[in-house]
Formats: C-alpha cells, structure tokens, sequence
C-alpha cells in the first residue's frame, strides 16, 4: 500500500488518482479499439456517449459515498474534493444505468448495442480501479491467517490505521482479479453474442456475484447481516437473470448474424 508516489513541493502525488487516471484512459482504449469496424457517425457518437455517462457514473459514485455513510451510521468524508473523494461502484453503475436510456436517446443510438461496446471498457476500468484502493489501503479486507494466499501487511493508509501490522484479505485484489476475469470473458463471449445487451447483463451477473462473495472478507465500520454491496449485488443479480432468460425467450433485440456490430 503506497498512496503516495512523490511530493512536488508541497503537493502529494496520490496514487490513486494516477491508477484510476490509467484505467480511464485504458477504457477508453479498449472501447476505440471495440468501435474501430463501425461507421464514423456512430464512433462519433459512441464517444460522445462516453463522454457523458461518465458524468453521472462519478457523480453517482461519489454521491453514493456519503448515501451509504448515511445509511450505515458512519463518519461521512468531509473531502474539499466533489469529485476525487471516495466513491462506492454500485450507486454510480446504477445511476448510469438509468440515465443510459434518456442519454442514447438524445444520441439516436441502442442504448443495448452501445452498452454491450462499453462492457469490456468497463470491466477494464474496474481492474485499474481496485488497484488503486489497493493501494491507497481503503475498500480493504478483515484480519486474516497467514496462510491465506497473497494477505496483505498494512503500511500507512486507512488499513493500518484499524488493523494496525495485522495480516488482512486482500479484498482489493480479489474484485481487480475478477474484473480481469469479467474482461477476458465478455471479449471471448462477444462473438458468440444472440442478442443485443448480452454482454452488459453477463457483465452485471458476473460482478454482482464476486463482489457479493468478496463483501464477507472485507472490513465494514457497521457490520450488518448484509452490507449494502450485497444487497445492490442481489437486486443486480437477480435483474440480470431475469433480463437475460427474458430477452431469450422472447426474442428481444436479437442479432439476426451473431456478433456482426462488435
């Protein structure tokens, strides 16, 4: 856990502004590679979609940091920064979702096709995003023995300072794995799609379920019977099958030549 690179002067270079920077930037790579073989109107607006659902993706991320502190009882961050404070994934990916459909709108594009471009982007992101709670030393597991594969020694960071020199779950690593896992498996599956929105609703059951797994091992102020990842995990969950089998089923935005626009 390093959460500082450098100094310049007085300004502490975090690195978890630096490996979350990265992993936009590598999203937005994967995502131009994923729309390379589409016309240029609809690059253009696949990006300029991009642009503004990252918006609301960090605005309700961050938001639903301090909803969460409200909800659990705890000390709210007062960071001076709107954006750069802590954010909680699953209020941004939902707040996104649901302005997805009126922002597709306005671009004239799928909301379905175009989420299926942005899924592997996601899953991208999430790999560089948990390594920078890794190591900023937050979102960080209970103590743990030390037999348990790859139990992290806390340094200097949040992690240190409620478990001090003890051996704790690597649960930053364990959600950076699953999302590269999520990533490899969505850019083996997209040729295989049947119908549009196949890969976002894979993605979202996928996730949904490590992430419920992973929210036992990891530290919470409040612990509670279930935490509130777990609980947005089985909404998630229990939506994307529902989507998934209903959509089949029903024939719904079905691709006639299977994969054809990714």
């Amino acid at each position: 856990m390093f959460p500082i690179l450098a100094y310049i002067g007085d300004f502490a270079l975090k690195s978890y502004y630096v490996i979350n920077i990265i992993g936009v930037i590598a999203g937005f790579i994967v995502l131009s590679l994923n729309i390379k073989n589409l016309a240029k109107g609809t690059k253009r607006k696949t990006l300029f979609f991009a642009a503004f659902i990252f918006i609301p993706f960090i605005t309700g991320a961050r938001l639903g940091n301090t909803l969460d502190s409200l909800i659990n009882h705890t000390p709210i961050c007062a960071s001076r920064y709107l954006i750069w404070g802590p954010v909680s994934l699953w209020w941004g990916l939902v707040l996104a979702t649901v302005l997805a459909f009126p922002i597709a709108k306005m671009f004239e594009t799928d909301v379905w096709e175009t989420a299926d471009l942005f899924a592997p982007s996601i899953a991208i992101g999430g790999v560089f995003a948990r390594l920078a709670c890794l190591s900023e030393g937050c979102c960080f597991g209970l103590p743990c023995p030390d037999t348990i594969p790859g139990a992290l020694f806390t340094s200097i960071s949040p992690a240190y300072a409620q478990f001090p020199g003890k051996l704790l779950y690597p649960t930053q690593i364990y959600e950076s794995f699953s999302w590269l896992v999520i990533f490899v498996v969505l850019i083996l599956y997209r040729k295989h799609r049947t119908f549009r929105g196949e890969l976002i609703i894979t993605l979202a059951a996928l996730y949904s379920a490590a992430r419920f797994s992973i929210e036992f091992v990891r530290f919470h102020e409040k612990p509670a019977f279930l935490s509130v990842a777990q609980i947005w995990s089985i909404v998630i969950f229990a939506t994307s099958l529902f989507l998934y089998f209903y959509f089949k089923k029903h024939g719904i935005n079905k691709i006639k030549q299977t994969g054809k626009s990714i």
